[in-house]
């Protein structure tokens, strides 16, 4: 993909995409009729069932290459269509939910943290190259993992990730709807969130080349400078006290 510009020149393409996927996830139900929580946990299931990690990927990703994150979309897009699974890594996971997010109106942005592990003999099991991951000074493993900040219908806000989901899926661990104590809970640290530009950029929603330039070079060097603070009222949202309840009780 080397030369390839971030910004793509047509979104009617992955806009197809989406459309299709969202009538296969709600098929059997009338979408009007859900509550917004209700199409998100059905979006996110639907992506944690029919997605797979590719460690291969992740591999790559640990070394300084250049990447183009439009086209990760796509492997998982085009997968889910033709093959009727897709395959990609934590960006593309949360790239694909958010845009299936926005096509049914709920706002949510993107986020990126560390992940701060002792042990990731798991990865190394994948046969991700364990030696390629950054180590902090006290010998702790350090992931960079993009997951998803949703704002609730009350205002508040919640986490969703749906990469550690699809890791964790034969173990049933829940990922969905959830607070800065399961971000601790988590070893997610550094948590900040990406302007709506960025996604933008990526996706080729608007055409600006001066933009697309000044985000290739910060991708290129590393710097995702502009980053969001977190709001303060980020909680378990409990739509009529149930949903909450049911991910506290897991």
């Amino acid at each position: 993909m080397s030369g390839k510009r971030i910004l793509e020149t047509d979104f009617s393409k992955i806009d197809g995409y989406l459309d299709r996927l969202l009538n296969r996830i709600f098929k059997d139900v009338d979408r009007n009729a859900l509550s917004n929580v209700e199409k998100r946990k059905m979006i996110y299931d639907y992506l944690v069932n029919n997605n797979d990690y590719d460690f291969e990927l992740l591999n790559q990703i640990l070394k300084p290459e250049k990447r183009y994150p439009v086209e990760e979309i796509y492997s998982i897009l085009e997968g889910m269509e033709n093959n009727g699974r897709g395959i990609g890594v934590c960006n593309a996971f949360s790239y694909t939910y958010k845009l299936l997010l926005e096509k049914c109106g709920i706002s949510s942005v993107l986020m990126i943290c560390t992940l701060e592990e002792s042990d990731v003999s798991d990865l190394e099991q994948a046969g991700v190259k364990k030696d390629k991951i950054k180590k902090s000074t006290d010998g702790k493993y350090l992931i960079d993992h993009m997951f998803i900040l949703v704002q609730n219908d009350d205002g508040t806000f919640s986490f969703d990730d749906p990469t550690c989901a699809i890791l964790h899926r034969e173990e049933g661990i829940n990922y969905f709807n959830y607070d800065e104590n399961g971000c601790r809970f988590r070893n997610q640290i550094n948590i900040q969130g990406f302007p709506a530009d960025f996604m933008n950029a990526i996706i080729g929603r608007e055409e600006s080349p001066i933009e697309d330039r000044m985000l290739q070079q910060k991708l290129d060097s590393g710097r995702l400078d502009g980053l969001l603070e977190l709001p303060d009222n980020i909680v378990i949202y409990s739509e009529n006290n149930r949903e909450g309840q049911e991910n506290q009780n897991r």
